[in-house]
């Protein structure tokens, strides 16, 4: 292998998340099988109030000096009364933003317009087949698909960069070249994110891939990445990163060929490490899907939680990590999901579960498994 100084690239993101994900409620008219949290119908009482938002995002635009990105999310963020009052709000503070809206009626033309006007990141939607039948009853709701295509339609005609999000699972993971074809004619997305499903929430009644099929996948995601005319990039999927790069160098692509990909720019990014969740109530986690609470911004910043919590210090650091992910060449880059190693070994610092690679050094690795 060439000079592998960026594999020992420790990435630690101490100061900032560079992204925020933002759940303003947890009421939703869909009812998705792999939700985290178990949607209602109409916001509750304790979520927190306008005054407390603007707070928040005061303290966003003061301390992580406009390297953070917040992506308001939900449940459906149209839930709430006050959304555009937010996001005026968070615009007006120069604080870059996205928005996760689920596909329902509540999404009107004159929104996304308005979305416009204000400098909206992007904005993403979710597309789990390209079969109508499979997304609405993953989603829940009938006729979500052809909704997800029209809002497609219409975040384009505005110019603004359109996300499309993909649960990969046991039921899709062998449907992934239709999707991807499905995307490159029919939507055009600026970007597509592949989530590798974590059985938390309503997700425990999906069926995860064996780790041997995610090895294959990966191999057929990067055929596609190759010549793709939009962005990939993955979630939870940590260790298409390492095949990635593998990939790259053994068709004697060079460490310099890797930094200009989209890949290497989102290295080390994971649960707690550039990433943090806020939760409806304003409880803060390491991300969405790692349910341990390291923080409560009722009682203080969020700045103060992201740079001083004992939890997501660790999580930051993978020589901390147990098993084979601490002795693997790529952890500094990959680092596993710590939200599926939490919900297998109920242990946030143990391997990934769904990772079939054993890592150079397998005299440590065996002694640790």
């Amino acid at each position: 292998m060439q000079n592998n100084s960026i594999l020992n690239e420790k990435i630690i993101y101490k100061d900032y998340p560079l992204l925020i994900y933002w759940e303003l409620t947890r009421a939703c008219d869909l009812v998705c099988k792999h939700c985290r949290a178990d949607s209602i119908k109409t916001p509750e009482p304790q979520e927190l109030k306008t005054y407390e938002i603007f707070q928040i995002i005061e303290d966003i635009k003061t301390n992580f000096s406009n390297n953070s990105i917040i992506v308001f999310t939900g449940g459906d963020p149209f839930k709430r009364n006050d959304l555009f009052d937010i996001i005026e709000y968070t615009s007006k503070k120069g604080v870059k933003f996205a928005l996760a809206p689920s596909a329902t009626p509540l999404v009107k033309t004159q929104h996304i317009e308005k979305l416009k006007t204000l400098n909206i990141e992007s904005i993403s939607l979710s597309l789990d087949s390209y079969d109508p039948k499979l997304h609405d009853e993953i989603r829940g709701k009938e006729k979500t698909f052809h909704k997800t295509l029209e809002l497609s339609e219409i975040i384009k005609s505005y110019n603004i960069n359109l996300q499309i999000n993909t649960l990969i699972f046991k039921q899709n993971i062998n449907d992934l070249e239709k999707i991807y074809e499905f995307l490159e004619t029919k939507i055009k997305p600026h970007r597509w994110s592949l989530f590798l499903l974590v059985k938390t929430g309503r997700g425990i009644s999906l069926q995860e891939p064996t780790k041997e099929e995610i090895e294959i996948f990966n191999n057929r995601l990067y055929k596609l990445h190759k010549n793709s005319p939009f962005i990939i990039k993955t979630t939870e999927l940590h260790h298409y990163r390492r095949t990635f790069i593998k990939r790259m160098l053994n068709e004697g692509k060079t460490f310099e060929d890797i930094k200009k990909t989209t890949i290497f720019k989102g290295r080390g990014i994971r649960d707690g490490n550039g990433i943090i969740f806020i939760s409806s109530k304003g409880l803060v986690y390491p991300s969405g899907f790692l349910p341990i609470v390291v923080g409560n911004l009722k009682k203080n910043k969020l700045s103060e939680i992201y740079k001083n919590n004992e939890i997501l210090i660790k999580l930051r650091d993978p020589d901390n990590y147990e098993g084979k992910c601490r002795y693997c060449e790529f952890r500094y880059i990959c680092g596993g999901s710590r939200a599926r190693a939490y919900f297998t070994f109920k242990n946030y610092l143990a391997s990934e579960p769904l990772c079939a690679y054993l890592p150079k050094d397998s005299l440590n690795t065996q002694k640790t498994l």
